[in-house]
């Protein structure tokens, strides 16, 4: 935890050297895809616009107000889809744990390092992906170990659950794996209720001889839960099963749930939110819901999706104000049997768009069209479909890449981090 300070200090205070009055690119020759020479760049207004959420953002944060960086810098890349700026929605999340204790900010933080694995573009910048994306699995694993153990002291897991623990106990093997079986095809099990199903199916199914179910559980449970490992008592059989399922996903790459940070909503227009589902060969996604309400409001209304693509919010959801508002959303995605194999936000953790005044969308046009149909920004959507993702602009380094830009001035200039400087 010092060194996560230590590096976290001298990061702001190259961050917060800088004045706020114009960011301008670095004489690199070397083109981003988002701003390749004689290409269109956004539009003044929505650079302007960009710069100032990322201002805020970068108060907000300064100020341990993790949650409002979070919302802040992700309508500066709603805007800008600069992919230069490295980890800003990553580590605001972890700061966000940090604070509140809720794992929604730290599998939030995992799906956008995971993204920025996909779009890393030199070994520098995959070697700290893989290390913020190690840390955060750690972390996420030894909370699950401790929710799992807390529900085998007090006994308040499903019932079916309590009672494969019991058949399991009672040299009962095949019965439990029944049980077992029943409780998964009964659906609508949480995620950690589906990981222990399937823990308990790869160990109890060596003990009933049935080795191939033990494996598969395993490819599942891994699949969830990378950083899953047997207990020092668990049977040579499991460990070897483990192993297997280890190697499996070596070939396959990983498992996740990656949805675009959706852009700014036009009033009166449905809103298509994109999500991706990578390496599943288990075919283990099935639907898509998304939740969403009006900030401020309590309960949330529902539209799904089979499998991965778009999830659209209704225009109805999303009328023209004069003052504009927030939506507040979050994603969760199951299997055939409505069984949750993970979320994206959460009910106490949601995440959020504007949605856009009448003035506020005559702000951001200009005579070049709609700054939502300019090329740039589906440009970085699909780039974002594809893996892109907000990242940190902390330290300036001989080997950073090219500085993110807003803005035109010559005289100033913000690089963005090199990866491997940052240790979370």
């Amino acid at each position: 935890m010092n060194r996560l300070w230590k590096c976290l200090a001298a990061a702001l205070a190259l961050v917060f050297s800088v004045p706020p009055t114009a960011w301008a690119q670095e004489e690199t020759g070397e083109q981003k895809p988002e701003a390749a020479a004689g290409e269109q760049k956004p539009t003044a207004n929505a650079e302007a616009e960009a710069k100032q959420a990322f201002l805020r953002g970068q108060d907000a944060f300064k100020l341990g107000r993790y949650q409002d960086a979070i919302q802040a810098f992700e309508d500066a890349y709603r805007l800008s889809h600069k992919i230069e700026i490295l980890f800003n929605i990553g580590l605001a999340n972890r700061k966000a744990y940090g604070i509140e204790n809720k794992p929604e900010y730290l599998r939030r933080a995992l799906d956008i390092y995971k993204q920025f694995l996909r779009l890393a573009q030199d070994d520098g910048e995959r070697r700290a992906a893989k290390q913020n994306i190690g840390e955060v699995n750690d972390e996420l694993a030894a909370i699950e170990e401790r929710e799992r153990m807390q529900r085998l002291r007090t006994g308040s897991g499903p019932p079916l659950l309590q009672a494969a623990l019991k058949s399991f106990s009672e040299n009962k093997p095949v019965e439990a794996l029944n049980q077992l079986e029943t409780l998964l095809r009964r659906g609508s099990n949480p995620s950690v209720v589906l990981q222990d199903i399937y823990r308990l199916e790869g160990e109890i199914g060596v003990e009933a001889g049935q080795s191939s179910l033990s494996l598969e559980a395993y490819k599942r449970l891994l699949a969830l839960s990378p950083g899953f490992d047997l207990s020092k008592t668990a049977s040579a059989g499991a460990r070897a099963n483990l192993a297997k399922a280890r190697e499996f996903w070596a070939t396959q790459g990983t498992f996740s749930i990656s949805p675009a940070v959706p852009p700014p909503a036009v009033p009166d227009e449905p809103l298509a939110i994109p999500v991706t589902v990578d390496a599943d060969p288990l075919s283990m996604v099935s639907r898509v819901p998304l939740k969403y309400r009006r900030g401020g409001e309590r309960r949330f209304s529902s539209v799904s999706r089979a499998g991965a693509g778009e999830v659209t919010i209704p225009a109805m959801a999303l009328p023209a104000e004069e003052a504009g508002f927030r939506m507040e959303y979050f994603i969760v995605v199951t299997d055939q049997f409505n069984n949750v194999l993970g979320t994206i936000g959460g009910e106490t953790a949601p995440l959020s768009f504007p949605v856009l005044s009448p003035e506020e969308v005559k702000k951001l046009n200009d005579r070049s069209g709609p700054f939502y149909g300019s090329w740039w920004f589906w440009t970085g959507m699909s780039v974002l479909v594809a893996g892109a993702v907000v990242t940190v602009i902390l330290i300036t380094s001989a080997t950073s890449p090219p500085p993110a830009t807003f803005g035109q001035s010559p005289n100033i200039t913000l690089k963005a981090a090199s990866p491997a400087l940052l240790h979370f």
